[in-house]
């Protein structure tokens, strides 16, 4: 689809691409404690299997991949934070490195390096890369899924069609929002320079929606209570999804934008290649935002967290018209791209030193002021495992009695004293300032009154 380059060259820039990516997500890697969402699954792994596959049928059908390769991960490693996140650091960096080539077969090989360095500079993508979440994996899948769909287009054999089918049946249980690439992948097959054969698509079709039925099955028997925490669709959320999804750096989502009229444009002066490239990362970058925007008229389902599978398409449509420039007025490209990596270096040096919510340090701080008979109580109950982790103990959803109690709260600022109005009895007086532990967590302590 792109100009032909070689091999080899394209090789070492994706390794060092690799490299670049898993070097930034393993700073500070095992620093920061485990927020609730991981130490949810940290808890959920430590059980039997049999637990775990009746949980993510359960609840987690949508990132099944992960969690089952988590437990068997955990199985042959030291149980840690740096550990558990570790795989996650393999998948983005992988991710990363597989873009050069992708963009080099959509582009030349400067455009896919540049794509590959955008997506390993993304400090959304380094957030989720040091997370033991399914997020990482699903953007690699979504990188593996779109190599294999252009091969397949390239070379529609049989054979590369059901692959294709199998990696985006993947993709769809690392998470489901990896479904929404699929439609844009299908979506671009009437813009192909040369059209596949339709029962080539057909059964590469058939075969998808055969692996992903018991997805499909509990998309419609499962509750929505898991999902109640999202906010409907506003213009607002969609705006913070696609500013969260490159990485708060307005450089990267300017070129990104720019990138895809550029495209437009292309595709308006006629070539069916233009045509379909800006099919592909138009709708790669557009459907699963839009498709979520479908769906979350129903139930609300846009989260920016979830919309990670469009930040490969934002790093390929920023790369182009940055290796535009560099090709044609070289001081300006490297002005760009040098102002563009200096706010991805600030956004990730201030990723490194957040601290949204330290349950390691708030366990050690009740641990340390604790008496025998003081009860713990966290509120919202459903947050005991992160305490779980680093305590060993499940903690009281209320207070017990009319005894010193340390209050755990789970909440933002505006959330915390009604939230803890309700777990706590009106005859215990609060004694103790509010410690906290990051921007989410804070513990109070309770005392009988005399």
């Amino acid at each position: 689809m792109g100009a032909p380059s070689d091999t080899s060259s394209v090789g070492r820039a994706a390794v060092g691409v690799g490299i670049l990516s898993l070097v930034l997500g393993a700073i500070t890697l095992g620093t920061k404690a485990l927020w609730y969402d991981e130490a949810f699954n940290a808890v959920r792994i430590d059980g039997s299997w049999r637990d775990l596959v009746h949980a993510v049928g359960a609840t987690e059908m949508s990132q099944g991949v992960y969690m089952a390769g988590l437990k068997a991960w955990a199985t042959v490693t030291p149980n840690s934070e740096a550990w558990l996140r570790f795989p996650s650091i393999v998948f983005a960096a992988l991710a990363a490195a597989l873009l050069v080539p992708l963009g080099t077969r959509l582009f030349d090989r400067r455009t896919g390096i540049i794509a590959g360095v955008l997506l390993a500079t993304n400090a959304f993508v380094i957030r989720h890369a040091q997370e033991a979440r399914t997020y990482a994996l699903v953007t690699l899948a979504v990188v593996v899924a779109s190599i294999l769909f252009v091969k397949a287009l390239d070379d529609p054999r049989r054979r590369n069609w059901l692959l294709y089918a199998v990696a985006a049946a993947a993709a769809v249980y690392c998470h489901f929002y990896a479904g929404f690439v699929v439609v844009a992948h299908l979506a671009t097959i009437p813009f192909a320079p040369i059209r596949p054969p339709w029962r080539r698509v057909a059964e590469a079709g058939a075969l998808f929606v055969v692996l992903i039925s018991p997805v499909l099955y509990f998309t419609t028997r499962a509750g929505r209570e898991q999902l109640l925490w999202i906010d409907d669709p506003s213009l607002e959320i969609v705006l913070r999804l696609f500013e969260r999804n490159v990485g708060r750096n307005l450089i990267l989502g300017a070129f990104a934008a720019l990138g895809l009229v550029l495209l437009a444009y292309r595709a308006g002066s006629g070539g069916a290649v233009n045509r379909w490239r800006f099919a592909l990362i138009g709708g790669w970058c557009v459907f699963p935002v839009a498709l979520g925007i479908l769906v979350s008229l129903i139930q609300p389902i846009l989260v920016g967290r979830y919309a990670i599978v469009i930040a490969p398409a934002i790093a390929l449509a920023a790369a182009f018209p940055i290796a535009l420039a560099l090709s044609r007025h070289r001081p300006v490209g490297i002005v760009v791209l040098v102002a563009l990596l200096a706010v991805s270096g600030y956004r990730v040096t201030t990723w490194y030193r957040s601290v949204p919510e330290d349950w390691r340090s708030a366990v050690e701080y009740v641990s340390a002021q604790k008496r025998p008979g003081d009860d713990v109580v966290i509120a919202p109950f459903w947050s005991w495992r992160a305490f779980a982790y680093y305590d060993g103990e499940q903690p009281l959803g209320e207070t017990a009695g009319k005894r010193r109690t340390f209050l755990v709260v789970y909440a933002w600022p505006r959330d915390r004293s009604e939230l803890a109005d309700t777990r706590v009895e009106q005859d215990l007086l609060r004694v103790d300032a509010e410690r906290q532990f990051g921007d989410r967590l804070v513990v109070r302590i309770y005392e009988p009154r005399q």
